[in-house]
């Protein structure tokens, strides 16, 4: 399943056909490249674990975080430690766009912008990019272009079609744990020289498991997160509740 193991077979595969490259690093005239992106949704902490051990595989990639998230803050004095070291470890961190608060289509730009802006300023870090949460297909048929932002679903790195059989960079995402578009140990990288392989942390940890073991041990993480929280905020917290 989504075992550290397993992401390390499918980087040592691409890395021996295709290099992998930043954003930054890829436009028109790249022939050959995959990108790497993770999309942290539910724990920043397994983002954190993820981005370690990338840096054990020598390896960098994009870790994008909410601000508009129920299950994390990433303003909290122990997530903003964390994502500060994962810059440390030299990937890349953005905002990951919820555009749940989104009135109007036509205000989507000002809304990515004041976003950045907030994540940029409340974590102190440079914000230069972005990917959209769950996006509908009226936020990525634009091909939104923002000074001084990269879009992660911009036609550089990004084929918008419903013909996957002939496509000019593929995309290979882990959502709701599974493979849907092509599994990165299967995809015949002889014929696909541009890839966009995008993770979210929370599917991935060192042991892996299906979908169900995998939720269950995330509650687990998050419920010993709380009551963690909860006794240092309070001397009253029964200790016998850790």
């Amino acid at each position: 399943m989504f075992s550290y193991d397993k992401y390390e077979k499918i980087i040592k595969r691409i890395q021996e056909k295709i290099p992998i490259k930043d954003y930054s690093e890829v436009d028109k005239n790249t022939t050959e490249f995959c990108i790497l992106r993770h999309d942290v949704e539910f724990s920043v902490k397994r983002a954190y674990d993820l981005a370690v051990f990338e840096n054990e595989l020598g390896i960098k990639s994009t870790y994008f975080f909410q601000i508009r998230n129920n299950c994390y803050n990433v303003y909290s004095d122990v997530n903003r430690k964390m994502i500060t070291q994962i810059i440390g470890l030299g990937h890349k961190v953005g905002l990951h766009c919820h555009t749940s608060s989104l009135q109007h289509i036509d205000d989507l730009e000002n809304y990515i912008k004041t976003d950045c802006e907030i994540l940029q300023t409340m974590l102190g870090l440079e914000i230069d990019r972005f990917s959209f949460h769950r996006p509908k297909r009226e936020h990525l048929e634009p091909n939104l272009k923002i000074d001084g932002l990269i879009n992660a679903y911009a036609d550089e790195y990004f084929t918008l079609t419903d013909n996957l059989d002939n496509i000019d960079i593929i995309y290979l995402s882990d959502s709701n744990h599974m493979w849907k578009w092509g599994n990165p140990l299967e995809v015949n990288l002889n014929k696909h020289k541009k890839i966009h392989l995008l993770l979210h942390p929370f599917s991935w940890s060192r042991d892996g498991g299906d979908n169900l073991k995998n939720f269950i041990k995330i509650l687990e993480e998050k419920d010993l997160e709380i009551r963690q929280s909860i006794n240092n905020e309070t001397k009253t917290f029964p200790s016998g509740l850790l």
